[in-house]
C-alpha cells in the first residue's frame, strides 16, 4: 500500500508520504520555534552563533601550525591527550574549536594515508588520480582557485 502525501501538522509543510514519519520525528518538540525542520534548525543555530560579536579571531597560519604540530606527534595521539596539548601549547585557539580541529586533522591524515597506500599498491586509473591529488595536497591550500 503506497504512502499518502500530506501536510505536516507541526510546520504545515507539504511532505511526501514515504518521508512523513522521518519529517514528523524531526519536527516534534520544536513547537516553540515554529517547528523548524532539522536542516532549517541547523541553519538557524548556525546563523545565531555567527551573530556573536565576541568570536575570537584565529589566523590561518596558527591553525596550520597547530595541525602540523599535532601530526608530528608520535605519542599520546588520542583525543584527550591532544586536547590537553592544544590547551597547553596553543592557548589562542578557543576550547570549543579544539575537538573539531583534532578530528578534522586526523580524518584528513587518514584519507591521505589511504590515498598514498592506493597510489603505491594500485595500478589502475584511480591510482593516477590519487597521485595527482597527493601532488596538489603537497603544495597546500591555494589562495585562489585555478
Amino acid at each position: 500500500m503506497p504512502y499518502v502525501d500530506r501536510v505536516c501538522e507541526f510546520c504545515s509543510r507539504f511532505v511526501k508520504g514515504h518521508n512523513y514519519t522521518r519529517h514528523k520525528a524531526r519536527c516534534q518538540g520544536e513547537k516553540d520555534e515554529e517547528c523548524l525542520c532539522s536542516s532549517q534548525r541547523r541553519q538557524h543555530k548556525v546563523s545565531k552563533s555567527m551573530i556573536s560579536t565576541n568570536s575570537p579571531s584565529v589566523s590561518p597560519d596558527l591553525l596550520r601550525d597547530t595541525v602540523l604540530c599535532m601530526l608530528r606527534r608520535t605519542t599520546e595521539v588520542n583525543l584527550p591527550a591532544l586536547t590537553r596539548y592544544l590547551s597547553a601549547h596553543f592557548t589562542q585557539i578557543p576550547a570549543e574549536w579544539q575537538v573539531p580541529i583534532i578530528v578534522s586533522s586526523f580524518a584528513a591524515a587518514q584519507k591521505v594515508a589511504a590515498t598514498y597506500a592506493e597510489a603505491l599498491l594500485g595500478d589502475d586509473e584511480w591510482t593516477s588520480l590519487a597521485k595527482k591529488s597527493m601532488a596538489r595536497w603537497m603544495h597546500g591550500l591555494s589562495a585562489v582557485e585555478h
